[in-house]
């Protein structure tokens, strides 16, 4: 194997070494933020792959990611804005890769974040070096607006708790959700970018998504699957959880659903389904390997509502 990839040894060794630093960046300019925002009063946690490469990747440069995911109250998503901007962010803006500036987001964009109100539009700003820039994106939903799955509360936000991330000048803490709260936004996230379908029918499912999952998963404790099963029958996501699990199960041939009692909603009317933009559904035939090689294309055909939505 080995010698297999010898000739690509400067350029991986090149790729890890971006990334480190990619991820040293973030981690910093996470933790000005977090503490901005605390400082305004408002309760942020730090989530996604800045949380996933250091709990189970070693925070060792192996998980990449390419922004700064943050969790905020609903309550507090128009105060928040302002204080990220006094971090040195352009709000709703982007990086342009052609001409290496920061660009407003086109008026289409901005209108879907009013629309669908469950993030703040994203925040940019140039960096150095090898970093070019650092990308913010804060949410103030664990799914998405108008999602028939929506949280009882914001308990997650009540009690988090701090991790330690390594970097490249030092080590600092964020506040994170705690594991049970971390397993069920990564998968709901995972669920909201691969269940529905873009317009041109393309499903947004990650090999990354997945495997952030079945590695958190298998790295918790049984303490920590006990309550992560609680956590999803307290707010009645057994059907986006059982889904995503499907996917994991299919990928990397393993059992999680059983284990936390989801057998009865992974049936698969409901885990071969699809949503289309119009309210149409779709099922997909093949497997998740084949969905990811494909690019998130599945060969589908239009069938009606999984009886379990309506249930």
């Amino acid at each position: 194997v080995r010698s297999a990839f010898a000739e690509h040894d400067d350029f991986l060794q090149a790729s890890w070494s971006e990334n480190i630093a990619r991820v040293s960046a973030h981690a910093w300019e996470a933790k000005k933020i977090v503490h901005a925002l605390a400082d305004a009063g408002i309760d942020a946690v730090v989530t996604k792959g800045n949380i996933s490469h250091a709990r189970i990747y070693g925070g060792h440069g192996l998980r990449a990611f390419h922004d700064v995911d943050l969790m905020i109250r609903s309550k507090d998503a128009a105060s928040a804005a302002p204080v990220i901007e006094g971090c040195g962010y352009a709000a709703a803006s982007k990086f342009d890769r052609t001409t290496k500036t920061i660009v407003p987001l086109p008026r289409t964009q901005k209108i879907i974040y009013k629309l669908f109100p469950d993030h703040l539009p994203p925040f940019c700003r140039l960096f150095g070096g090898s970093v070019s820039h650092v990308a913010v994106d804060v949410a103030f939903s664990m799914t998405w607006a108008k999602s028939p799955w929506q949280m009882a509360n914001e308990a997650y936000l009540d009690e988090p708790v701090w991790q330690v991330v390594s970097t490249e000048a030092g080590d600092i803490e964020w506040p994170a959700l705690a594991p049970a709260y971390d397993l069920l936004f990564t998968v709901l996230h995972s669920f909201r970018e691969s269940w529905q379908l873009t317009r041109d029918g393309v499903s947004g499912v990650r090999i990354t998504h997945l495997a952030d999952a079945w590695r958190t998963w298998a790295n918790f404790s049984d303490a920590d699957r006990e309550r992560f099963t609680s956590v999803v029958e307290e707010n009645g996501m057994q059907l986006p959880v059982a889904w995503v699990l499907a996917r994991v199960e299919d990928a990397f041939d393993v059992s999680v659903n059983a284990h936390i009692g989801l057998s009865d909603f992974a049936q698969p009317e409901w885990i071969n389904s699809f949503k289309g933009v119009d309210d149409e559904y779709f099922s997909w035939s093949g497997s998740t390997r084949e969905v990811l090689s494909a690019g998130g294309r599945a060969a589908r055909e239009r069938v009606d509502m999984p009886r379990l939505l309506g249930a």
